[in-house]
């Protein structure tokens, strides 16, 4: 499905899969595609991350977490093992009390990636 976004580089914006698109398909329709990417999102094929105000999609391979460059605005995938996430998960749904409900878990961190350094 990566592939299928268009684009190399991992979490590519609308805009540079709409480009990648226009190079491979000689006429794409942009609402079109806007339409095909939002109903990924909608069945849970694809995700994505805000980066400077920015949706940046990415294919769901399992759970992780992501790390954004503050200058280059890179995005890499950081894979955690199952339990780390139940264990920040459970903990945070002790401290909401059962008031609420956690249904997803979103981490980020931020910094310098190493090109940027």
């Amino acid at each position: 499905m990566k592939e299928n976004l268009g684009y190399p580089e991992a979490h590519p914006s609308f805009d540079q899969i709409f480009e990648a698109y226009n190079e491979k398909v000689e006429s794409i329709d942009e609402g079109a595609l806007k339409n095909q990417i939002k109903k990924f999102v909608i069945l849970g094929a694809l995700y994505y991350v805000n980066v400077n105000n920015e949706k940046r999609y990415g294919v769901h391979e399992g759970n992780h977490c992501h790390f954004i460059c503050e200058k280059c605005g890179k995005v890499k995938d950081v894979f955690l093992e199952e339990g780390a996430i139940n264990m920040l998960t459970e903990y945070s749904q002790r401290r909401i009390r059962s008031a609420s409900k956690i249904d997803k878990v979103n981490i980020s961190f931020e910094g310098e990636c190493f090109d940027c350094k």
